[in-house]
């Protein structure tokens, strides 16, 4: 099945991230593929045709990562890709990959706030016992055959290829890393994290305070009042919350523009 979310590992050097997905790989035989950031980056892209698994790894560095973000999407949940090959037009397939990335950053990915696409997995510090070498020798003796056998009898019950990926504390810590500094505010203040009051505001007022957040925290791009309030209104509006019962609740913060006599329009 092509699985409409893809695998996200990260963590330190030597927790066997490679070991143990060199062995998924190797299923697939052909059909599978580990692939770096030059096949990521380059106009060509033969690499990727008839392939069931895609391991990535290490594929954005720090400078690159929200410039390739949005050229993943498509390999996760398009239904067809085009293949580029030197000397040859374009032709489309039917996309069958699914993709792991692997990585020893602590940002392997820009992840947005209700991203819907990765199941986060932060691999704890490498085993000091002879986890490794019993992995190996298990491999040595046929143990990937045997491995495949009981993926195979693996009863998954009721999960799918358009099960949404579990909210793991390593996939909220990443989507934090990747919010802009107006979105970590807005979460802060209407998380109780700040000393500033829930309260009817003005724009104006709430952009002041971000101001002072900002020199406290360090932010070095700060953006101007209007796409402050652009992006906190869009944050207000997108962000979800449910009650005990898993109903939708109203949204937690509204924006309204009023005209009070005498003045100018200011949005509270």
């Amino acid at each position: 099945a092509k699985l409409k979310t893809t695998l996200v590992l990260h963590g330190p050097q030597g927790t066997g991230k490679n070991l143990f997905f060199d062995v998924i790989r190797a299923m697939y035989g052909k059909y599978g593929v580990m692939v770096g950031q030059t096949e990521i980056e380059e106009k060509y892209n033969g690499w990727i045709s008839a392939k069931q698994l895609v391991v990535c790894n290490e594929v954005v560095s720090r400078m690159e990562l929200y410039h390739s973000k949005n050229r993943l999407k498509w390999l996760i949940d398009a239904p067809q890709i085009p293949i580029r090959t030197m000397h040859t037009d374009t032709r489309w397939e039917t996309n069958w990959a699914n993709l792991v990335f692997l990585s020893n950053e602590n940002k392997p990915l820009a992840l947005e706030v209700g991203d819907r696409r990765h199941q986060v997995v932060y691999t704890p510090t490498p085993e000091d016992g002879t986890l490794y070498d019993r992995v190996r020798a298990f491999l040595d003796a046929g143990g990937a055959a045997r491995f495949l056998d009981y993926l195979m009898r693996y009863a998954v019950g009721d999960f799918h290829e358009h099960t949404k990926p579990l909210m793991t504390e390593a996939k909220a810590e990443l989507i934090e890393l990747g919010m802009a500094a107006e979105q970590r505010f807005m979460q802060d203040w209407v998380d109780g994290f700040l000393n500033l009051p829930m309260r009817v505001c003005s724009a104006g007022q709430l952009y002041r305070a971000f101001q002072r957040w900002c020199l406290t925290t360090g932010e070095r791009f700060v953006p101007n009042q209007a796409a402050f309030t652009t992006s906190a209104k869009r944050w207000a509006m997108e962000r979800i919350e449910r009650d005990e019962l898993n109903r939708r609740l109203e949204p937690c913060l509204t924006y309204k523009v009023v005209n009070l006599k005498g003045t100018s329009g200011d949005g509270i």
